[in-house]
């Protein structure tokens, strides 16, 4: 008996040709763009009060923020999905860098929504470029951050300066403790035996975490921005919910991601006949502590204006 096509390989197959063919459409205004916000005269208005510089660049790319939005997720969609091997992977990756030296401010928003899937890495199999043949994998948010780190230091290179960004720095009370939490992890890796595997975590949980913290006290000197980044943030939980709410009606939106490194199922039989789902996570307990940080703030904000806030160009423009 043939076997019938499963639509979920299918929709990916198709939409990883998608994104292949589109990635040519995107990449010349992408240069074109991003050329002319090179070679535009340095800015001098401070762009934490200014409403013409809180979009800079010349074109309608930087200026128009769904859109913008739209291009970074495409363009990170073919880096992940796109394939396995590296010219493609590196073509994505590229629209995407281009994209962020554009607009940087935008980049912490996918290093939120990229996030819950570290234990689902960007994998690379290429012999032909001297990739080892086990391959490389990566978590996704770690790309996103270091091309958000790129970004910002050349907005601030070319915008307001490294006046600005001494001024974004916290209190010196409040650094201490994060010296201090830099100077253990470091140590850590000082005295560790398995000297490989501690400075993985030591990038991992040390180096890439502080560097969002300090992104995010540059970038959320805006009130606009704060609002962005909490919303990337809790829209990023609802929809790993409502992922593990399909796996109980019996879709697994994750068999769309690489393959992970989970040791159990999706949905988790549990005494006295509970299922128990782990949506993009490996165990129903890591879904239950992230989702725990989530909820609350979500459902203190049900009764407010939260879309108002979060996109009040794109709502004001179709009232």
């Amino acid at each position: 008996m043939p076997a019938r096509p499963d639509p979920i390989a299918t929709t990916a197959t198709f939409a990883g040709i998608s994104l292949v063919i589109a990635a040519g459409v995107w990449l010349v205004p992408a240069l074109i763009a991003l050329f002319e916000r090179l070679m535009a005269p340095r800015a001098a208005t401070p762009v934490t009060h200014s409403r013409r510089m809180s979009h800079p660049g010349p074109t309608r790319l930087t200026h128009n923020t769904p859109l913008a939005l739209a291009l970074l997720g495409l363009s990170l969609a073919l880096f992940y999905w796109g394939s396995a091997q590296l010219p493609i992977t590196a073509l994505g990756g590229a629209i995407f860098l281009i994209l962020v030296l554009l607009r940087p401010d935008l980049a912490l928003l996918y290093v939120l929504v990229t996030v819950p899937l570290y234990l689902a890495p960007k994998g690379i199999w290429d012999e032909r470029f001297g990739i080892r043949p086990e391959g490389i994998r990566f978590p996704l948010h770690e790309f996103v951050v270091f091309c958000a780190l790129i970004g910002t230091l050349v907005h601030a290179a070319r915008g307001q300066g490294w006046r600005a960004a001494r001024r974004a720095l916290p209190r010196p009370a409040m650094l201490l403790p994060i010296a201090l939490f830099a100077l253990a992890g470091t140590l850590g890796v000082v005295v560790a035996d398995a000297r490989g595997a501690a400075l993985r975590e030591w990038r991992w949980l040390i180096v890439e975490p502080l560097i969002f913290y300090a992104l995010a006290l540059y970038w959320m000197r805006d009130a606009r921005r704060r609002w962005l980044i909490a919303g990337a943030w809790l829209v990023t939980g609802t929809g790993v919910a409502i992922i593990g709410l399909l796996q109980l009606a019996g879709l697994d939106l994750t068999a769309l991601l690489p393959q992970s490194a989970c040791f159990s199922e999706r949905v988790v039989l549990a005494e006295g006949g509970l299922r128990r789902i782990s949506s993009v996570y490996c165990h129903p307990n890591n879904l239950a502590l992230a989702l725990g940080r989530v909820w609350p703030v979500l459902a203190a904000l049900g009764g407010s204006m939260l879309p108002l806030e979060l996109f009040p160009d794109t709502i004001r423009r179709f009232a």
